[in-house]
């Protein structure tokens, strides 16, 4: 069952942060990735919902302060490594759920990675909780957290 990181295109670099998608076929529940597609495509209507939700992507990879229109984690046990990044269309809530890790501590341990791995319409207040579980359950999965360092690896070169 592997696991796969998707970098997005046209996300600006940074020294500070990234954001990228995990995939894997045989877990349905990670469907980040495909909903982003959709929304990514020049022909989704509204037009407007591809630019609202990379410019969440790069205020957030720039460093932006906290916004909670944008983007929130949970202050809660169990929880604290979870992220979501949001906005409205048509009305309706929508999120992508996923969570935060500093894939390099020892190069460049300040450098956080946000991994998005579902998507959700959101109709009350209350978050779906298997976001979250999913969430945790493969921020501490050491397959997932090896796909991520293929793109952000935590090596010093040695020079001879």
């Amino acid at each position: 069952m592997p696991f796969l990181v998707e970098l997005i295109p046209r996300l600006p670099i940074s020294e500070r942060r990234a954001v990228v998608f995990v995939r894997n076929d045989q877990l349905r529940e990670l469907d980040a990735a495909t909903w982003f597609e959709e929304i990514d495509d020049p022909e989704y209507r509204p037009v407007n919902t591809r630019r609202l939700v990379r410019e969440r992507f790069d205020y957030w990879i720039g460093g932006g302060p906290p916004h909670k229109k944008y983007f929130h984690g949970w202050n809660v046990p169990g929880y604290r490594m979870c992220f979501c990044f949001k906005w409205t269309e048509r009305n309706v809530m929508n999120r992508f759920y996923g969570f935060l890790w500093h894939p390099q501590p020892t190069t460049r341990p300040r450098f956080e990675v946000c991994a998005l791995l579902s998507h959700d319409f959101k109709y009350t207040n209350e978050t779906e909780e298997a976001h979250l579980r999913l969430a945790a359950r493969l921020f501490g999965d050491a397959r997932v957290r090896t796909a991520i360092q293929m793109h952000y690896p935590d090596k010093i070169e040695r020079r001879h």
